[in-house]
């Protein structure tokens, strides 16, 4: 075996094609013994090759075309730094043409078989996917001298993937057109953009013992903008967005369109002093709230809020055909002090029409951010006080935002503690607000050669005056180094409530109907230990295992993660011996089979390789 590797030949760092082209590249091959065994899955063992490579070159000159490409071949965990539990096989390949002119352009591409995925629930490590996708991306750009820029880019992609421990499949696919362009004529800066975005998905639900579920959504976006500077080192900007959004999400759809004006405009009348008014102006409030709290919807992301006061009950979805519209008035002005202070305040208006009714409500505050050396040690500190009147519940709520991080150095010990505080903050809806803590601390020292450390965290938030709509979570690590050796162990835990398919736990206001969302509890911990004792020699193995239970639409699943993987290495000149293994455990209650567990092993001889 390791005969066959020496026979490669190194033919310099550099090949000449020609008097147009170079190529350069480095890589690695191998060669050794693998196999994989489970309960689920066919026994496997022998003899295996692989290999990765990088290349890169350019045409001509670099500015002119220069490309590189990236092949991997039975790449695993367990004898590589890829991270996937299967023998992953791919490329990933780009090029950048005319470069260094007045139109540069690229190409990328990439495809994957056999590659280790995420599929993510909240409150949980995220759990294992095999699969195999595809991605695809052009752009071409105008950069001519005083005319209006140009770029023109396309993207597709799309992935197939099974969940371990059950028989569920998931699908995705995406396109995405887009053409922006910026222009400066006389005085003012002006940009624009124009795109289509469109995709499908088929969802496995192993939690709630359901088949995948679709989801798609087609978006049609357009946006201009312009600025220009004022007097005082002010400088004033509006912008216009259009989307026309059709989206169904697990059978909760959205099609209409979402208008917003925004309008800027920030002044320095001396030099400590900034005062800025924005205003903002949406048709459709509806539809905002939709793309904040659908994750496929365009421009998802996580939303939160919470209820002050009796507001009128929530509709069982947000629609289209419901009528909203927003507007808000906000004034900001801070100072900047000489000494580590600076003071702010601000002064807001809001009106919203949704649910067939109006809304208002008035705000102003102030606080201030202070930066300081104190008792040997630094503080960063923040507070902020607003008071809020209300038109629909006639009432005044005081919010609060509080955030803190003080860091010292006593002797061998060093401390770091941090926390932050939030009371009636308004959200996106002026009927909701959120309140929330969290608490971090470090701590470490060293004794001679040995270094130590321990950390915790906190947190929770809510909606205020809403029960049944929040979340908590704790966590607590510790380590010791001693030289090239290190061990590490962690747990967490959480619990609260979060959007299906969603990003970790959330806030999530009333309006989400109960269908989507994930009643979630579980903790995890882990543990972690590398060593280097000698140039060359590496060690590394790790555990991990987490328990949850989760409840959506009435039906209970109890969630098991269990990973345990031990890798070692040993390079000497050119060479390496590699040898690692790894044991997955991982299933759903509400599935209906059992957990499945799959294990690898390998141990191979590489060499590194300078290709040309």
């Amino acid at each position: 075996m390791t005969s066959l590797l020496l026979l490669c030949a190194v033919a310099g760092a550099q090949l000449k094609l020609g008097s147009e082209t170079e190529i350069s590249g480095r890589g690695t091959v191998s060669a050794g013994y693998s196999g994989s065994y489970g309960d689920q899955t066919q026994s496997s063992h022998g003899l295996t090759f692989g290999g990765t490579a990088d290349i890169n070159g350019d045409f001509y000159n670099p500015n002119f075309l220069s490309f590189h490409v990236n092949p991997y071949f039975n790449q695993s965990r367990s004898n590589s730094e890829i991270q996937s539990i299967t023998d992953a096989t791919g490329v990933n390949a780009g090029a950048n043409i005319f470069s260094g002119s007045h139109f540069p352009g690229s190409v990328s591409y990439s495809n994957s078989y056999n590659q280790t995925g995420n599929y993510h629930l909240p409150g949980s490590p995220d759990f294992l996917t095999t699969g195999k996708g595809q991605a695809f991306g052009v752009a071409w750009s105008e950069i001519l001298p005083k005319l209006p820029s140009l770029m023109v880019g396309y993207n597709q992609g799309k992935s197939d993937y099974s969940v371990y421990g059950t028989s569920q499949n998931g699908t995705s696919n995406y396109r995405n057109f887009y053409l922006n362009s910026q222009y400066r004529l006389a005085g003012f800066d002006l940009s624009g953009g124009f795109g289509v975005t469109s995709g499908r998905a088929e969802i496995p639900l192993p939690y709630a013992g359901q088949p995948a579920e679709a989801s798609q959504s087609h978006d049609t976006y357009y946006n201009v903008s312009a600025s220009h500077l004022l007097p005082w080192h002010g400088s004033v900007a509006v912008s216009f967005n259009h989307n026309k959004l059709n989206n169904d999400y697990l059978g909760y759809k959205f099609n209409g369109a979402i208008n917003t004006l925004t309008t800027t405009a920030g002044f320095y009348p001396i030099k400590s002093w900034n005062v800025s008014v924005t205003s903002n102006y949406g048709d459709n409030l509806a539809g905002q709230v939709y793309q904040a709290i659908i994750p496929t919807a365009a421009g998802g992301t996580t939303g939160s809020g919470g209820q002050v006061g009796t507001a009128p009950p929530p509709s069982p979805v947000v629609t289209n055909s419901q009528t909203s519209r927003s507007f808000d008035l906000t004034g900001n002005t801070s100072y900047t002090f000489p000494r580590d202070l600076i003071l702010s305040g601000n002064v807001s208006h809001r009106q919203q029409f949704y649910q067939g009714r109006s809304y208002s409500s008035d705000s102003f505050g102030g606080g201030g951010l202070y930066t300081h050396s104190v008792w040997g040690g630094f503080l960063n500190a923040t507070l902020f006080a607003n008071d809020t009147r209300v038109s629909y519940a006639n009432l005044n709520s005081l919010g609060l935002l509080a955030n803190g991080n003080y860091t010292r150095r006593v002797g061998e010990w060093d401390f770091s503690a941090g926390g932050n505080y939030s009371q009636n903050v308004q959200t996106l809806l002026i009927t909701y607000t959120t309140s929330s803590y969290s608490m971090t601390g470090n701590v470490g020292r060293r004794f001679g050669r040995f270094a130590w450390h321990g950390g915790a965290g906190l947190g929770h938030s809510g909606l205020t005056a809403q029960p049944h709509t929040s979340f908590a979570s704790q966590s607590y690590s510790m380590g010791l180094g001693y030289q090239g050796y290190s061990v590490q162990g962690s747990y967490s835990k959480s619990d609260g409530n979060g959007l299906a398919l969603g990003n970790n736990g959330q806030v999530i206001p009333p309006v989400i109907p109960p269908e989507l969302l994930i009643l979630y509890g579980g903790s995890s911990y882990s543990a972690t230990f590398s060593a280097a004792p000698k140039a060359g020699l590496t060690f590394s193995t790790t555990y991990l295992k987490s328990h949850s239970n989760t409840t959506t639409n009435a039906i209970f699943s109890f969630n098991r993660f269990e990973e345990e993987s031990v890798q070692v290495q040993y390079r000497f000149r050119k060479m390496g011996i590699t040898g690692g293994y790894t044991r997955v455990v991982q299933g759903f209650s509400a599935s209906g089979s059992a957990p499945s567990t799959t294990s690898t092993f390998s141990v191979s001889v590489f060499r590194w390789l300078n290709l040309f």
